[in-house]
């Protein structure tokens, strides 16, 4: 198998884990891979599987909710984006795209939430009392997202260099 779709393996995984384990809420991985494989993958396609791998297994374990549209919607569409505008390796543009994009699926996903839960009127009030409650939601968001894009990049670049280094034999 390719060393790099084994990494891109890895990072699924880690993505999986991220979204089980104890986490503060909306801590997670798999927005950072979006961002990470749209800017960095040339086959979209498997970017979008990879993208949508963890949040499928873990919704199958967990239970799908009522914004689950919006919810992998927000990632495709972010996914798409970085393929389009992000395709440069650096990681300050990929470090501020994952704050803008992380303000994205925020904003994507709890307009989903007063669309489709019922938990605020259907009403100009009620859309910001529900982008006001997600507000502590927003700010682990963009920790974590900034969080794993540090870590994709970061273990993506070292890892390809040590994989494409010649090594020398002793």
């Amino acid at each position: 198998m390719n060393k790099k779709i084994a990494l891109y393996v890895g990072f699924v995984i880690l993505a999986v884990l991220s979204r089980i384990v104890d986490h503060p809420a909306n801590f997670t991985a798999v927005m950072a891979l979006a961002l990470f494989l749209g800017a960095r993958l040339e086959n979209k396609t498997l970017g979008l599987v990879l993208t949508l791998i963890p949040m499928v297994i873990v919704d199958s374990y967990l239970g799908f909710h009522s914004t689950v549209f919006f919810v992998y919607g927000a990632l495709v569409g972010i996914l798409l984006l970085s393929h389009l505008g992000l395709s440069g390796k650096k990681l300050f543009p990929l470090g501020v795209s994952s704050i803008g994009f992380g303000i994205l699926f925020y904003l994507i996903t709890n307009f989903g939430v007063w669309q489709v839960d019922g938990m605020y009127p259907k009403t100009y009030e009620g859309l910001l009392e529900c982008y006001r409650m997600g507000i502590p939601f927003l700010k682990n968001q963009i920790i974590g997202d900034l969080f794993y894009t540090l870590v994709f990049v970061g273990a993506f670049d070292y890892l390809s260099h040590k994989i494409s280094k010649p090594q020398k034999v002793r």
